[in-house]
Parts: structure tokens; sequence; C-alpha cells
């Protein structure tokens, strides 16, 4: 993300300027790890650019600063895209085998994920951010994503499952922990979805997440 944004052309300019310094340091072959040779080597392989992108405006609640609106103040894809392909390209001038992930899309139905996909262009990996909390219904939505990006010329580009948590309905260990062993294993046991990466996350750990009500 950004500390601002000043629109989507200037902050292409904006990304593609951080994400090179980034991954010129801390990527492959990057100059931190030339000045710090007796750490483990490990270089950042993956970026992650924006997040959730097509969440409705009064939604919004982090400071990404990579979301976009059209006049009628719906999530805009082609503002986002020119903003993610600037960083991605720039990040393949440092290190052409990088992966740079599209900021995981929040999961507000198939229709809305497949109408903000459609604004966008070539992507090395799509993030997603299940947060529907029933099992059913993320493989559900998680097979229709799938579904959408191979029959639109992206059979390609795998999924990161890279952030989903609990509301408060589920307020144990033991009911959350249930729902996440079940939808992971359908997820890494499920070769066709092409599913690179997991990463539940508990928001029950975040300072102030009480504050809302759709956290715990």
């Amino acid at each position: 993300g950004l500390p601002a944004s000043n629109g989507s052309q200037q902050d292409a300019v904006t990304i593609a300027q951080y994400a090179t310094a980034f991954a010129q340091r801390y990527g492959r072959g990057g100059s931190f790890w030339a000045a710090h040779p007796s750490l483990p080597y490990l270089p950042v392989v993956t970026y992650e650019i924006g997040n959730e992108p097509n969440m409705p405006q009064a939604d919004i609640s982090d400071d990404s600063h990579l979301h976009y609106f059209d006049a009628s103040g719906n999530p805009d894809p082609v503002q986002f895209n020119t903003v993610y392909q600037a960083g991605r390209a720039a990040i393949h001038a440092v290190d052409p085998n990088a992966t740079v992930v599209v900021g995981g899309l929040v999961d507000l139905g198939l229709p809305e994920m497949d109408s903000f996909l459609s604004g966008m262009g070539s992507m090395d990996a799509l993030g997603f951010h299940p947060y529907v909390y029933l099992k059913d219904l993320m493989e559900f939505d998680t097979a229709g994503l799938r579904a959408w990006l191979d029959s639109h010329g992206d059979p390609q580009t795998p999924l990161d499952v890279n952030e989903f948590g609990s509301p408060s309905s589920l307020n144990t260990s033991a009911q959350w922990g249930a729902i996440v062993s079940s939808y992971t294993g359908w997820l890494m046991c499920t070769p066709s979805l092409d599913v690179e990466s997991v990463l539940p996350f508990r928001w029950g750990g975040i300072a102030g997440a009480q504050a809302k009500t759709w956290l715990t």
C-alpha cells in the first residue's frame, strides 16, 4: 500500500518506485542480504499489492490506500489494475521470477468478485479472503472463483487464500479450529483449485478487535 493516495495514475508511479526499492533491498540478491551475510538468506519472493481492493467504500477500515472508486462510488478495478500492473512490472524488472499477488479480494459473493476481476489484466496470483464463516459457502465461493478464472483466460493464475477469520458467533477456539482445519484440508487436497498458500488468521489476536462486532 501507500501512506496516501494521489489518484491511480500518480499512485502507479509511486508504487513502482517503492516496489523497486523494496525488491532491490530485500528480494533475491538484495542489498540487505549482502550487507548481512551472517543472517539466514530468506529473500522476499512473493509480493502482495493492495488489500481487499473490491471492498465497498463504506466498509474500508485499513490504511493501504489502494482503493479506487468510479463515479457511482463502486470499487473500480481498472484504476486498481493500473497500480497493480505498475508494481508488478517494477518487481519483475528486479526479479523476473517473483510472484506479485493481487491484494486479496474480500468474498462479497461470486457476481461481485467476477465483476471486479473483469476489469483486471494479467495476474501472477490472486489473493482471496473468504470471510463468510460457513465452511460450505467458503468452499462454494472458492470453487466458483477458480472456475471463473479458468473460463476467463486465467487457468494458470494460482490462488493465495491468505486471510480468513472468525466472527463473534464463533466464540471458542474449538469452533474456529474445526472450521479452519476442515476448510484448509479441502483447499490443500483439491489440486484443481491451484491454491499455492493458505493463511488462516484469527482476529482475536489484534488489539482493539473487540471494538468491531464482526471480529473476535
